[in-house]
């Protein structure tokens, strides 16, 4: 019997279990009959189940190009894990922005929302020592009414 999965046999698997096409790549059959790729990648010394998405939507082609992409990362030292979930992670501009459409009309006053996404938006801005092309700006930090000095600025590194 053939170690590759075949589009046909992939089609007719009912039973629940995993079947291997061989290397890391899987067709996952689940208890109520619904098919899956899973990648078994072994990422730091710890095994890991990456799903590649469902049986038909993902193509038998499709996974198996995915699953040498994300072994290939693997290999060169990426996490194909933490790509991924960097990708869905929301940016804190977009997060704001979709809680400020949310509550806006709960909000009674216009002015202070306005002022609210102002603030949001201003926050990003650097407000503090930054690194010019030819060397580290020297910048002293005060810390409180006492006057000491932070320890990072006494190293002579930026604060």
């Amino acid at each position: 019997m053939s170690k590759t999965l075949t589009v046909a046999r992939a089609k007719a698997v009912t039973q629940p279990g995993m079947y291997g096409d061989g290397g890391t790549l899987y067709l996952k059959v689940a208890p109520g009959g619904s098919k899956s790729w899973i990648q078994r990648l072994t990422i730091d010394g710890r095994r890991h189940d990456i799903g590649l998405g469902a049986f038909p939507l993902v193509t038998l082609a499709r996974a198996r190009e995915l699953a040498f992409d994300n072994r290939r990362d693997a290999r060169a030292g990426g996490d194909p894990l933490a790509a991924k979930r960097r990708a869905k992670m929301p940016t804190f501009r977009d997060a704001a922005e979709k809680t400020f459409a949310a509550n806006r009309q709960r909000w009674r006053n216009g002015k202070h929302t306005t002022a609210l996404c102002q603030r949001c938006r201003q926050s990003r801005r650097i407000s503090g020592p930054c690194r010019t092309g030819r060397s580290p700006m020297r910048w002293r930090r005060w810390e409180g009414r006492r006057g000491l000095r932070s320890s990072s600025c006494a190293s002579g590194s930026l604060c």
